[in-house]
C-alpha cells in the first residue's frame, strides 16, 4: 500500500518496510473520524437485533465491525477505529510482542 495508517499501538511496529498484518475482532472495531480512523467504504449492514454487523472495505481488505443496536451507520465512506488495547500485530505469521 502507498499509505500507512497509525493505529495508536503502545509500541513501534516495523518489519523492514514489509506489510505487518494486524488483527482485531469485529466487536473491537468501531466508527471513528478522519483523525482517528482508517478510511473505508460501507458495503453492507446486517441488523441482528441487539447488534449491527457492518461490512466495509479498506483498499482490498474487508473489515467487519459489530456495533450496538441503534448505532447510526452512514452509507458509503466512513472511518473505522480499532481498539489499540485489543489489536494484535503479527510477524511471519506469529503474534509479535513489543521489543522483538
Amino acid at each position: 500500500p502507498e499509505r500507512a495508517e497509525r493505529f495508536g499501538l503502545d509500541a513501534d511496529v516495523t518489519d523492514k518496510g514489509r506489510a505487518v498484518p494486524h488483527g482485531s475482532r469485529p466487536e473491537f472495531v468501531g466508527l471513528g473520524d478522519a483523525t482517528t480512523g482508517v478510511p473505508a467504504t460501507v458495503t453492507s449492514v446486517a441488523d441482528l437485533g441487539r447488534r449491527r454487523v457492518v461490512r466495509a472495505r479498506a483498499g482490498d481488505q474487508v473489515i467487519h465491525a459489530v456495533l450496538p443496536e441503534g448505532t447510526p451507520v452512514p452509507e458509503g465512506p466512513v472511518h473505522l477505529a480499532f481498539d489499540h488495547r485489543r489489536t494484535r500485530v503479527y510477524a511471519d505469521g506469529w503474534l509479535a510482542e513489543a521489543g522483538t
